[in-house]
């Protein structure tokens, strides 16, 4: 029997906990952290882009604001297959059926 009985207790304690902290930051899945919305003051006032594209789950192109080679800003949505299916700009709207 050992001297110090709780030596041995806490050597593995010890262990077990630093082989645990180990294995939770080694071996587990990547978390996802919510982002916290920052105050209205630190909120950009102005946006600059070329293009705006908006995409589905499987990042698919669904819709894209941007510059027609002519300097017109045209808005086009799509469907699933990448297929236009409204179009806005050219100073008018036109439906996937005028498109044809």
């Amino acid at each position: 029997m050992p001297r110090h009985p709780y030596v041995l207790t806490f050597v593995a304690a010890a262990a077990g906990w630093a082989g645990g902290g180990a294995c939770q930051t080694l071996w587990s899945p990547v978390r996802a952290m919510a982002q916290v919305r920052p105050p209205a003051t630190l909120a950009p006032n102005h946006i600059m882009a070329r293009e705006f594209d908006l995409v589905d789950g499987t990042d698919r192109i669904r819709g894209r604001l941007g510059i027609d080679p002519d300097g017109t800003a045209v808005l086009r949505l799509y469907d699933a297959q990448g297929r236009v299916t409204w179009t806005g700009g050219k100073t008018r709207v036109l439906p996937v059926e005028k498109m044809r």
